[in-house]
């Protein structure tokens, strides 16, 4: 599995941007951009972000990972 299947398969992600990474195992740093529904509080998407950051720790054992969670545009949609 790769980093993009694994984060689109994240609840509450509704389509994935953007994965750039680096290097391996405990040294990799990884970059993802995320959709989620625009309708969520900030507190909802800090947890999509995290379950983000769990999926990547857990799957590839990447520990240095960051999240930008993006609202969804209209146009995704439909």
């Amino acid at each position: 599995m790769d980093f993009e299947h694994a984060v689109a398969g994240v609840d509450g992600v509704e389509a994935v941007r953007r994965v750039r990474s680096l290097g391996r195992g405990e040294t990799t740093r990884v970059d993802v951009v995320v959709t989620a529904d625009p309708r969520l509080t900030l507190r909802e998407a800090h947890r999509v972000a995290d379950r983000v950051e769990a999926v990547l720790a857990e799957e590839f054992g990447a520990r240095d990972v960051s999240v930008h969670v993006e609202p969804t545009a209209q146009h995704e949609t439909e």
